[in-house]
């Protein structure tokens, strides 16, 4: 059997979750100048592109949610 790493703590999960959110929030904030000069997946940009013409609240919040869900790839 090979040595597996342990796997990270749920409060560990919660912080990098958090995190990623943070990141994704910085992207949405990036006018779409400097957007385009930073290199992303293109489902991560058009996510961020997506969240960045969203007025309300719930549907921004649950954009920014997938986001840092889905900005590993």
């Amino acid at each position: 059997m090979a040595d597996t790493p342990p796997k990270p703590s749920k409060s560990q999960r919660k912080r990098d979750a958090h995190a990623l959110q943070a990141l994704g929030a910085r992207l949405v904030a990036l006018s779409p100048a400097h957007l385009a000069r930073v290199a992303l997946p293109a489902t991560l940009h058009e996510a961020v592109v997506a969240a960045q013409g969203m007025r309300q609240r719930g549907a921004r919040t649950r954009q920014m949610q997938y986001l840092g869900s889905n900005s590993r790839c």
